[in-house]
């Protein structure tokens, strides 16, 4: 009797293990916390000022990408961002879209919470990038 109490949990586990490592592979973004969405500008956008966060990889083809790096130096000011070489336009639904020759950074900003994906050729990195305001 015991042994047949036993099998129900087992596949219980096995579909809770399914279930967690499917999520766990698609690569979405971590949760937009409530502050962070709630902040934006009169005018829609994104408050202006520095922003900051990280980025993690989503690939490392031959070993050449760092598993995470700091972002810093983002710089919203109206709906307008400049991150290093990058420069773009916020549009009104939130999109960014920067490039920079053959590398992009592409996403969207839920109030002042941005999620995004940094992709550049040779070696071919590709990182996931969430940034907030500094303060």
């Amino acid at each position: 009797m015991q042994g047949q109490s036993a099998a129900p949990f087992a596949a219980l586990r096995a579909l809770l293990c399914i279930a967690v490592c499917g999520c766990a592979s698609r690569n979405e973004p971590p949760p937009i916390s409530a502050a962070a969405a709630a902040k934006e500008s009169a005018g829609g956008y994104p408050i202006s000022g520095q922003y900051r966060g990280e980025g993690v990889a989503l690939n490392d083809p031959g070993g050449f990408c760092s598993s995470r790096m700091q972002v810093t130096n983002w710089i919203v000011t109206g709906n307008q961002v400049s991150f290093g070489s990058f420069n773009g336009t916020i549009q009104r639904d939130g999109a960014l879209v920067m490039q920079v020759g053959p590398s992009y950074l592409q996403g969207r900003f839920t109030g002042s919470h941005f999620v995004g994906r940094f992709s550049a050729p040779q070696p071919s990195c590709a990182y996931q990038i969430t940034v907030d305001p500094v303060g």
